[in-house]
């Protein structure tokens, strides 16, 4: 925010490196990859760049501050993983119900769902899922979750991994 790039999700949204989204997840490439050459952004050149609208910066920074000394925030990329880390066991899950319900009856279905917003009530965490409707009111098949704060996040960090394989629901 302080450097006035477009937001997370943006094709360049990273403040250090002028990498984009679809090749921020390659950890085959040495971290001098990045820190060297042309992919390591600099402040000078977020200000340059707001002018042509190139590697998603709209505006100039608010401070000159050097980016190497820009802190990451643990926090904020604490809860990001986590949310990812949700959304894939509930995913997961949901894959897993949809090929044991193939050849189920209607009240049958969903047990491993079912068990996994069990097992996260159980360890004193509230936790309900739904599925989002459209305009005409019918279902949408995308779902939505109770979004945890940090002490239950820490919980369930800590304590849904042994309860997974337990209560066999991955």
């Amino acid at each position: 925010m302080i450097m006035n790039l477009k937001g997370a999700t943006s094709d360049y949204a990273c403040v250090w490196y002028k990498i984009h989204k679809i090749q921020r997840w390659d950890m085959t490439k040495d971290l001098d990859f990045y820190n060297s050459g042309e992919l390591k952004r600099t402040s000078q050149e977020i200000r340059y760049f707001h002018g042509l609208k190139k590697f998603c910066c709209i505006h100039p920074p608010l401070f000159n501050i050097d980016l190497d000394h820009v802190v990451l925030d643990e926090l904020y990329l604490m809860m990001r993983i986590t949310d990812r880390l949700t959304e894939n066991i509930i995913t997961e899950v949901m894959e897993r119900d949809s090929k044991a319900d193939f050849l189920k009856e209607r009240e049958d279905k969903g047990i491993y769902f079912k068990r996994l917003i069990s097992v996260i009530n159980d360890l004193g965490i509230t936790f309900l899922l739904w599925e989002k409707t459209n305009a005409d009111g019918k279902g949408s098949c995308l779902y939505d979750w109770t979004s945890l704060m940090g002490s239950d996040k820490k919980k369930l960090l800590h304590l849904l991994p042994s309860q997974l394989e337990s209560r066999d629901i991955l």
